[in-house]
């Protein structure tokens, strides 16, 4: 059985010398509102390193996995090199195996250049983001160099013998960056293959140009800094555009098109909106021209965005999206189709949406400031929704309910009735006008297998003023 992995930066673990580092928990799939334990990543018997601090350092800040039987990425972007004279937040990532033991650890930005302090690699805070591609590369976003810039990380999770086990990174100094200074380029990150088969390694970078930024990177064969592809650009100044990013085929037409969050997006009774680029033989470009989605006032909509898999199994993926500051939090549940996303969402996850039980035990607020999808859970054949409420505490798994068709159909030869012809077949002397027919059902499921229990409950209705109500029960 699957498990959930949840981040909570400020936990507190058995570490010795350390004060809140964070920590990575592993909870089973349970209605138990208790039952997470704490993964352990870093040594929990012996103190840091005398050139460490880890107090604060919000391990489990980024938890990335590759899915079962795939490796997971856990960082912690305050994590901090001291030395006598100085203190480096360098930020740290931890890849963990499929049993969830120890990895690798992953410092991108140790032994670089620091002697400008954060006009170079002084204060990285590597893994504010990360991603691991489908063909096995860690992508990790560290919006701090050269002046919080910022840039993307990527090299081999599984660094073995014969990977390639260089960083490459995006350029970062002024005549080569594709942003300027303050831009926080790596707040965000994802990858796919945007632009032929060649991965492409893609960042946010939310305050560039003042709207926010998008930056697509491809490796370089010559060097270790990447070559910038593509440059999109934001709508409105200080909107973040870029803050979230989300790789998907939403029209199954071959092509990856990309899902971009601006949770500060601003206009009358607006607040937050989602750019989707639809992507073509072409590729994206400057010019593509995206949907835009908007949310509620100060909703922050967009600040999270999932991919979810195909839910209601048409062959499209759908796309969930979170509006964490919506009243206590929604979610919105977007189905994609051949013409792309459709624009009204087909559900609308609210807190007052959820069990009495789960609301009655915690006080939820902030439903949906996380999101994450895409991964069969429960073993029905449909993808699940985890959904992270971290002012208070807390994560929601919401689990997909299977979809069956039913094709009905009334079989009897009844050509006419005459209300003045009494009696029934199983009483001749009854009053009652009587006569027979057979309603017929048909279960259509692409997961419910044979000797699966349906329980359907129907209506018969002859005329409004008079209804039968009856149910049946019917083995697939």
């Amino acid at each position: 059985m699957p498990n959930l992995l949840v981040g909570s930066p400020r936990a507190s673990t058995s570490q010795p010398g350390t004060n809140h580092s964070g920590a990575v928990y592993r909870c089973p799939i349970s209605t138990r509102f208790k039952d997470c334990l704490q993964i352990s990543i870093e040594n929990d018997t012996d103190p840091p390193e005398e050139d460490v601090i880890k107090d604060d350092q919000w391990l489990g800040v980024t938890v990335k996995s590759q899915g079962p039987g795939g490796y997971v990425l856990a960082c912690a972007h305050r994590y901090i090199k001291k030395g006598p004279d100085y203190q480096w937040g360098l930020g740290i990532c931890y890849s963990l195996s499929q049993t969830l033991a120890n990895h690798r650890e992953w410092e991108p930005c140790l032994n670089r250049p620091v002697a400008k302090a954060h006009e170079q690699f002084g204060y990285c805070q590597a893994g504010t983001s990360a991603d691991i591609s489908e063909d096995h590369k860690l992508v990790i976003g560290s919006p701090g160099p050269y002046t919080w810039r910022g840039t993307v990380f990527v090299n081999s999770v599984k660094f073995g013998i014969r990977d390639d086990k260089t960083w490459y990174y995006g350029p970062l100094l002024d005549d080569d960056a594709p942003v300027d200074k303050y831009s926080y380029l790596g707040m965000s990150v994802t990858s796919g293959k945007f632009f032929g088969n060649e991965t492409s390694f893609v960042g946010g970078a939310p305050r560039g140009n003042g709207t926010g930024q998008v930056v697509f990177y491809r490796k370089n064969k010559m060097e270790s800094t990447f070559l910038t592809e593509l440059v999109l650009n934001g709508e409105q100044f200080a909107s973040s555009y870029g803050y979230s990013l989300a790789p998907m085929d939403i029209n199954s037409d071959g092509y990856l098109d990309l899902i971009v969050g601006a949770p500060f997006y601003y206009s009358k009774g607006i607040g937050g909106a989602v750019y989707i680029y639809m992507n073509s033989e072409e590729g994206i470009t400057e010019e593509t021209e995206p949907l835009k989605l908007t949310g509620k006032s100060e909703s922050q909509f967009g600040f999270s965005l999932a991919s979810l898999g195909d839910l209601n199994k048409d062959g499209y993926p759908d796309l969930a999206i979170g509006a964490p500051y919506e009243e206590k939090g929604v979610v919105y549940i977007y189905l994609g189709s051949e013409n792309g996303l459709i624009t009204e969402p087909s559900q609308i996850i609210k807190v007052e949406n959820l069990p009495k039980e789960v609301r009655s035990r915690r006080d939820l607020n902030t439903f949906g400031y996380s999101l994450s999808g895409g991964i069969d859970l429960d073993s029905n054949g449909y993808p699940d929704l985890l959904v992270g409420a971290y002012g208070s505490d807390s994560v929601v798994l919401l689990r997909s309910r299977p979809i069956i068709d039913i094709i009905t159909h009334v079989e009897g030869n009844i050509s006419s009735i005459d209300p003045k012809q009494k009696g029934c077949v199983e009483d001749k002397n009854s009053s009652l006008v009587c006569f027979s027919f057979e309603a017929c059902f048909q279960f259509n499921s692409s997961v419910l297998s044979h000797g699966t229990y349906i329980k359907l409950r129907y209506r018969i209705e002859a005329e409004t003023s008079y209804r039968v109500i009856r149910q049946i029960q019917s083995l697939l």
